[in-house]
């Protein structure tokens, strides 16, 4: 129950973050704009600010899918330990294995963005939580696509003993990451409403 309310939590904070990074993007480009017209002078300088915000408006975002994506994960391995129709297991192990190679793909643009010490050590950390869950969870996928009742007793115990605590750390770390950029963006924020104001005087 627990985890599943945890689970609920971070769905509601993935939806909170993507929504969000949207409206942040569109408040900055219609700054773009503004500034273009009120002070063409000092664009150069404002556009650095922006363009320093809208990466760090991508990586809030990316990190908010990884983080939704590890919790997909999760909730369809437990769904394939619970099903007792073995084509349907088969279709949520391929859903699984989807999600995997997505969450791969964001993990290559992440590393491709400019990152801080502190960013640079959560996600190496994750990497280390990652290279212990996901053989783990393959090995629970292979035993509970067994009819067999003992592999699928031992599926769960492995699946609540080391899958499911890494991923709720990996969760724990792609939430500190997001929380990390938010703080960033408010201060390139007041960064270019003190620029504004410093203009209009």
């Amino acid at each position: 129950m627990q985890a599943v309310k945890k689970n609920s939590q971070v769905d509601i904070e993935s939806k909170s973050v993507v929504s969000l990074v949207l409206l942040i993007i569109t408040v900055f480009l219609s700054l773009v704009v503004f500034i273009w017209i009120t002070n063409n002078d000092s664009l150069n300088q404002q556009q650095v600010v922006l363009e320093q915000d809208l990466i760090e408006s991508k990586k809030m975002l990316i990190n908010s899918e990884l983080m939704e994506l590890a919790r997909k994960r999760t909730r369809l391995t437990s769904q394939i330990m619970d099903s007792e129709d073995f084509f349907r297991k088969d279709e949520l192990n391929i859903e699984l294995e989807a999600y995997a190679g997505e969450f791969s793909k964001l993990r290559k643009q992440i590393f491709s963005l400019p990152l801080n010490d502190k960013e640079l050590a959560i996600l190496e950390k994750n990497d280390a939580i990652i290279s212990q869950i996901l053989p783990a969870q393959r090995e629970v996928t292979a035993l509970a696509m067994s009819d067999n009742e003992d592999s699928l007793l031992l599926a769960k115990e492995k699946f609540y003993s080391t899958v499911l605590p890494g991923q709720n750390n990996l969760i724990d770390g792609f939430r500190s990451l997001v929380a990390m950029e938010q703080i960033k963006i408010g201060n390139l924020t007041e960064q270019i409403q003190q620029s504004l104001k410093t203009n209009k005087e």
